[in-house]
């Protein structure tokens, strides 16, 4: 899932609205961060198959160290860690919820992913797999959970101008169809380095959120 673990961060921020919302949507992709970080340096990998699933051309062939379930509450702890050590003091908030956040990812993984998931290593692979359900499904999905989670923040926190996070959640899923729909990337690394900066725009808007609020 991509937009999708954005709802996570949404409903981070109803259960705790000192905690910066950039920082929420950071930790929600902290996996797929790392993971993009472990391609380019060539220690995790992937291949690109078009028509591998109606909703995902990329075959996860190799990522013990990102998205394994092990792997993925280490990685909570570590942002749970991190925004106790540095931004709690500056922000306040709970890094129990950030960890939560980072932590949501595996689980959501799960229900789209094929069984390309370990629990330890790269042994004992799950995934419900519900990208191989037919688009509209998967576009649901996604524009559902980024929604649900945002609306939950809307009605916890109230912001004064709620038009931005609207439009937010109507561009955002719109750029995933989009992009779903798309000719397949042309390798690995460029999958990877474009993830980056994806996040790192999310990250961004968010912030602008935020801010405009």
């Amino acid at each position: 899932m991509f937009i999708g673990h954005y709802g996570a961060s949404f409903a981070g921020k109803a259960v705790d609205n000192r905690i910066p919302l950039w920082v929420l949507f950071v930790a929600a992709q902290l996996l797929d961060i790392v993971w993009a970080v472990l391609v380019l340096l060539g220690i995790e990998t992937m291949s690109i198959v078009e028509g591998f699933t109606p909703a995902n051309d990329l075959v996860f062939t190799y990522m013990p160290f990102s998205h394994a379930l092990v792997s993925a509450i280490v990685w909570a702890v570590v942002a749970a860690g991190l925004y106790r050590a540095v931004g709690q003091k500056r922000w306040g908030g709970s890094a129990l919820a950030v960890g939560a956040v980072a932590l949501s990812h595996w689980p959501i993984d799960w229900l789209v992913h094929v069984s390309d998931l370990p629990l330890v290593g790269d042994q004992y692979k799950l995934g419900l797999g519900l990208w191989r359900s037919p688009l509209p499904v998967v576009f649901a999905l996604e524009a559902g959970a980024l929604l649900a989670g945002l609306a939950g923040h809307l009605m916890a926190n109230r912001p004064a101008n709620r038009g931005p996070f609207v439009a937010y959640g109507v561009i955002a899923s719109s750029l995933f169809i989009g992009l779903t729909l798309g000719p397949p990337p042309e390798s690995a690394s460029e999958v990877a380095a474009l993830a980056l900066v994806s996040y790192a725009g999310h990250g961004y808007v968010a912030y602008w959120l935020e801010r405009r609020s």
